[in-house]
């Protein structure tokens, strides 16, 4: 089977874990709803759902073996949490944060991480 995946930060092209999207087509720029965050001292964004938008990008063709790899990288259920959410009217996958520190991290200016 083949999926949709939703990345917004260091998964998008350029990031440190984008070799993880190994197989992968990039679809488009895309955005969400949610909150995105940067803990200092962390190299890499949190995002949870929420008011606000995340901006990130969209990619396809997205194998099995490929979420499993993804799922490893960003150590889901633990870290971060796989959840199905729907981009331009079709499911796809996103990675949200789940431990609740984010209370007074920084939100990302304008939902949109620099890689």
């Amino acid at each position: 089977m083949m999926h949709r995946v939703f990345c917004y930060g260091t998964l998008k092209r350029g990031g440190r874990l984008h070799p993880a999207l190994r197989g992968a087509k990039f679809l488009r720029d895309a955005t969400i709803s949610g909150r995105l965050y940067q803990m200092p001292g962390y190299w890499y964004p949190q995002a949870q759902p929420g008011a606000g938008e995340i901006h990130g990008e969209l990619y396809g063709d997205v194998s099995d073996a490929c979420l499993e790899g993804l799922d490893r990288a960003e150590g889901h259920p633990f870290l971060y949490r796989r959840t199905e959410i729907t981009v331009d009217g079709a499911p796809a996958w996103v990675y949200w944060y789940v431990p609740d520190t984010l209370a007074d991290a920084p939100l990302v200016p304008g939902g949109d991480f620099k890689v």
